[in-house]
């Protein structure tokens, strides 16, 4: 067990999210930990990464449901830059994300810098949740389709399209007015495009099949430098999905944005 005093639910996670991975005897790097970090910092060598440092994630998170009290204070911050940048120069061998995924707005793009700090055959373990069983019932399975136009332009910022989409597929949920949603979706995405205001929503929605299927598309089109070498489903509000580095994939420059 990776913590002390944690529930049979919370300890299951964690072995399932650590399944490929030794945390007693591997450098980890765990992406998103907030105010819950899964692997302790004060047993394993872990290092954490976000978008922002401490404070910054303080103040973008105040009244979003996170304990700020309890919010940890990334080792590396990522801002406009890349990851392997941030890192400086490090490697890992091994990488967990829990609900962070869905968050992002350039999926490709974001899997492609995880790529970068793993060592060769190193696992990225991801906890995501089931569209279905949550408020992002209502909207249509995220697609490879809708990953090109984020990755093509590079967001770093959730675009207009998938803010409306998740605000509109929550009204669609808790039977909102359609039209009222609609208005208040464009403002609320046209106010984020003028502020550069950083408009945090699940830019992604996805069913274990939706992921896999997605993953299959990618790896296609020469888009995806893992291998999905396993899933698991506890009947609960996620799934998880498992992503091993591929030794000296390259990314085609006919297809880089």
């Amino acid at each position: 067990m990776l913590r002390s005093r944690v529930d049979a639910a919370t300890a299951g996670r964690i072995a399932e999210l650590t399944r490929f991975a030794d945390p007693a005897c591997q450098t980890g790097l765990e992406i998103g930990p907030l105010d819950r970090p899964l692997i302790p910092k004060a047993r394993f060598r872990v290092y954490y990464l976000d978008q922002a440092a401490g404070p910054q994630l303080k103040a973008r998170y105040q009244g979003h449901g996170v304990h700020l009290p309890a919010l940890v204070d990334p080792d590396f911050a990522i801002g406009d830059g890349d990851f392997l940048t941030a890192v400086g120069g490090l490697r890992f061998d091994y990488a967990i994300a829990s609900h962070v995924i869905e968050h992002v707005p350039d999926v490709i793009g974001w899997l492609w810098q995880i790529w970068s700090v793993l060592e060769d055959g190193a696992v990225l373990s991801l906890a995501v949740p089931h569209k279905e069983k949550m408020f992002d019932a209502k909207r249509t399975l995220t697609t490879m389709a809708d990953m090109m136009e984020p990755y093509h332009s590079r967001a770093t910022q959730p675009t207009a399209r998938q803010i409306m989409d998740a605000a509109m597929g929550s009204a669609a949920f808790y039977g909102k007015d359609p039209q009222e949603a609609v208005f208040q979706a464009f403002h609320l995405a046209n106010h984020a495009r003028k502020t550069g205001l950083y408009c945090d929503t699940h830019c992604s929605v996805f069913t274990p099949e939706g992921f896999a299927d997605v993953m299959r598309c990618l790896d296609r089109c020469e888009l995806l430098g893992f291998e999905l070498v396993g899933m698991g489903y506890r009947g609960d509000d996620e799934f998880t999905a498992h992503l091993a580095k591929r030794a000296h994939k390259i990314l085609p420059d006919h297809i880089r944005p």
